[in-house]
């Protein structure tokens, strides 16, 4: 994301489409700013696609707490009758 405010400021019909940015890995200050400041730049010409992310090897090296996932059960969705 860090190319992305240049080339908005320099381009007039570039999109700027992101991976999947998996926000428990970012800092959420921080990547909210960087996406504010690419969609201001470029005239709102960002798409961005977000995850929780699943795998919990992921997060070992990481300097914040662990990412707890949340369990789903398809039991848990049923209804009864």
């Amino acid at each position: 994301m860090t190319i992305h405010p240049a080339l908005a400021a320099v381009t007039q019909r570039l999109e700027f489409v992101t991976s999947v940015l998996v926000l428990p890995q970012r800092q959420a200050a921080l990547a909210a700013k960087q996406i504010a400041t690419v969609h201001l730049l470029s005239g709102g010409r960002i798409r961005i696609a977000v995850g929780v992310g699943w795998n919990f090897a992921e997060y070992e090296g990481l300097t914040f707490p662990q990412f707890e996932a949340a369990h789903f059960d398809a039991a848990d969705s049923e209804t009864s009758a």
